[in-house]
């Protein structure tokens, strides 16, 4: 199916969601978001090479002016973007990966963050990766009319500053641990080194080359009316969206279509050396070099590289970068993906110009974006899986449980009573005649209904050249899921997926 098709279909399985008996009547798409958590939910498909003409959008939401040009904040998003500026410095010579952050900064900033010996050994690379030691994983912003403090004094944690000292917890490079401190810092280094404000040097980097003309950092203009306003759920507002002075960790504002530009960026800047090798001309020089990007899109730790997650997904033919975001009032999620082969560096015996097909993963992706202070979790999460399901990419973000049922994949319980019977931790699989069932502890009959998720592919054992593929269902109406699956002996399995954790279930011997 290709994504102008999708979005279609994506509406007709939100309309065909099991409606529980307390509602007369089966809510319209938008109402079933908003009753889930999002107010407004903007999702934008990447399908080509070209942003500016492989990109399809679409926006659910109850104000009829909105559209794919309505901006978000884009929260933690805003982490992967500077990552970019900061590689076009790096390979324009004016900073190195091992720089030490010391070197650019002066001594009343570093005396901000405690002065301490270790700070001395913090390089550019560890405050990327999120390996620098440094504390603050986050920032909850400021109301509008509340007097901004400097970014000396964030570092500080003093008046009037709502967040605590940035200062050195770990020994720099020892471990991963979350720092939108470290990218504060980043943010000062790039006005120190480029000598212009945060917001100018982002334009001029990163946004204004990649046309993303609907994206700015900083403060929403006043005069700006195409924008989705700060929500705490489907319904709430928030007392107004919030400012971060911490642009670089928060300070985005864009729209899902205008995110895929980075995203396409990254990816053909990954393979445009081979394309330019395969033509043999130097023209079209990628946005950034394909060693750098390569770099970037390594895991360092935690499957974390230099502003991205990168890692697998279901399918060993495809990987993914991405990020997350979370601000008061919104929450979003963005990833592309890429072939393995792509992270090698390229020979000149192996260069061959890259295709997209509608079975490679490059040059795709998907953004989406709500106002909601609760969105991910009870929206994004559930649309990338059930867009990775329709789509047939092999995506899927952490199962948690909360899944979306799709109505258009009827399964005969007859194919599974293989799994019926007992499980550990008293669970029980049984068929009532008409669908598959589950119980706890012999307790009420919890229909299984088909989830729409992307399924895995298992390996044959020992050597026995079969694949067979996992089903998950939702345990309707509950926040929970299970994946029908083999273990390593090839045997059945049970994975109960519930609260943002999982288990094993293993049969239970007769």
């Amino acid at each position: 199916m290709s994504t102008s098709t999708l979005f279609t279909r994506l509406s007709t399985l939100l309309a065909g969601q099991p409606r529980h008996p307390s509602t007369p009547t089966s809510p319209s798409p938008t109402d079933l978001l908003a009753t889930v958590g999002a107010h407004t939910v903007s999702i934008a498909l990447l399908d080509g090479p070209d942003a500016s003409t492989n990109t399809t959008s679409h926006v659910f939401s109850p104000v009829s002016t909105f559209d794919e040009e309505t901006i978000f904040q884009a929260c933690s998003i805003s982490k992967p973007v500077t990552a970019l500026a900061v590689l076009r410095l790096v390979e324009a010579g004016s900073l190195r990966l091992q720089d030490r952050m010391a070197t650019h900064l002066t001594k009343e900033e570093m005396d901000a963050m405690g002065g301490d010996d270790g700070l001395e050994e913090v390089t550019i690379e560890q405050l990327l990766s999120h390996t620098s030691g440094l504390s603050t994983s986050g920032f909850d912003g400021y109301d509008a009319s509340a007097e901004i403090p400097t970014l000396v004094d964030v570092l500080a944690g003093k008046k009037p500053a709502n967040s605590v000292r940035v200062h050195l917890v770990d020994v720099p490079g020892r471990r991963w641990r979350y720092s939108g401190g470290g990218y504060t810092v980043l943010q000062l280094i790039v006005e120190r080194v480029t000598g212009e404000g945060f917001a100018d040097a982002m334009q001029r980097l990163v946004l204004e080359p990649l046309g993303m003309t609907r994206s700015f950092f900083g403060v929403r203009d006043a005069t700006e009316r195409n924008f989705a306003k700060a929500m705490w759920n489907g319904s709430t507002e928030t007392e107004g969206d919030r400012i971060h002075p911490e642009l670089a960790a928060a300070g985005l504002w864009t729209t899902p279509s205008d995110v895929l530009r980075v995203v396409s960026a990254v990816q053909n800047a990954l393979v445009g050396d081979r394309d330019r090798h395969a033509s043999g001309s130097e023209s079209n020089v990628p946005f950034l070099t394909a060693e750098t990007t390569r770099k970037m899109l390594t895991p360092i730790l935690n499957d974390v590289g230099l502003g991205w997650w990168s890692k697998g997904t279901e399918s060993p033919d495809w990987k993914k970068f991405s990020h997350s975001g979370s601000n008061i009032g919104y929450q979003g999620y963005v990833t592309g993906f890429i072939s393995p082969d792509d992270l090698q560096p390229l020979s000149s015996t192996t260069a061959s110009t890259i295709t997209a097909t509608a079975a490679s993963p490059r040059f795709k992706g998907i953004a989406i974006m709500t106002n909601s202070n609760v969105g991910f979790s009870t929206v994004v999460s559930k649309l990338v899986d059930a867009i990775s399901h329709l789509l047939s990419w092999p995506c899927e973000t952490a199962p948690d449980g909360t899944c979306l049922v799709t109505p258009d994949r009827v399964v005969p319980s007859a194919e599974y009573q293989d799994w019926t019977g007992g499980w550990t931790d008293d669970w029980v699989v049984r068929d009532d005649g008409t669908v598959l069932v589950a119980a706890w502890k012999k307790g009420t009959a919890i229909p299984l209904l088909p989830a729409a998720v992307t399924e895995k592919e298992v390996e044959g054992v020992e050597g026995l050249e079969i694949v067979r593929e996992t089903r998950t269902f939702v345990l309707w109406p509950l926040e929970m899921a299970m994946r029908f699956t083999w273990n390593e002996e090839g045997e059945r399995i049970v994975v109960l997926y519930s609260d943002g954790g999982s288990s094993t279930l293993t049969r239970v011997k007769t």
